[in-house]
């Protein structure tokens, strides 16, 4: 069995302070997934928008 390390890009949920926060990631279309070539060797199936939810503590 072979084994990957795949190191985070971003900051894992709860990671981002705040939706500007998200923004500055993701550019004004922030619903848009943030995607990169190298995705394709472990996504089975590709969403084009994302959700985002406040998470009350």
């Amino acid at each position: 069995m072979t084994s990957v390390t795949v190191e985070p890009r971003s900051p894992p949920s709860p990671g981002w302070e705040s939706l500007e926060a998200i923004t500055r990631f993701a550019g004004a279309d922030y619903e848009r997934a943030v995607l990169y070539p190298e995705d394709d060797r472990y996504l089975l199936e590709r969403d084009d928008r994302v959700r985002h939810y406040d998470q009350q503590t």
